[in-house]
C-alpha cells in the first residue's frame, strides 16, 4: 500500500500490526468498540486515529504508539546498532549478504 500521507502511514503500521498480532479487522474492532468498516478506513487512511484511539491501539496490538508512526523503539535502535557495529568492518558486498541472510532468517522465523 503506497503512503502518501501521515494517515496512510499510521493506517498502514496499524494495519501491519494488527496483522502481527493475529487479529482480524473485525476483532479489533470488537476490542474497540467500533465497526469493521472503521478500521478498515483507519487502515487505508480515511478515517485517522485520534491520540486517545492510537493509545488504545497500542495498548492492544502491544506497541509503542510511536510504532505508528514508523519509528523504531529504542531497543530495536540498540539492536540495529549493535548488528551494525558487527558488521562494519566487512566490505559492503559483504554487508549486503548478511541482511539479505537475516532477511531470510526473519521470514522463516515469521512463518
Amino acid at each position: 500500500m503506497p503512503q502518501e500521507n501521515l494517515a496512510e502511514t499510521v493506517g498502514c503500521a496499524i494495519a501491519v500490526q494488527r496483522k502481527n498480532a493475529g487479529l482480524t479487522q473485525r476483532q479489533l474492532a470488537d476490542q474497540l468498540g467500533i465497526e469493521a468498516e472503521t478500521v478498515s478506513r483507519m487502515e487505508h487512511g480515511k478515517y485517522p486515529p485520534n491520540f486517545a484511539r492510537l493509545e488504545r491501539l497500542a495498548a492492544i496490538l502491544d506497541c509503542p504508539v510511536a510504532r505508528f508512526f514508523g519509528y523504531p523503539t529504542d531497543a530495536e535502535m540498540s539492536l540495529a546498532s549493535r548488528i551494525a557495529d558487527k558488521i562494519q568492518s566487512l566490505p559492503l558486498e559483504r554487508q549486503e549478504t548478511v541482511v539479505q541472510f537475516v532477511s531470510d532468517v526473519v521470514r522463516v522465523l515469521k512463518s
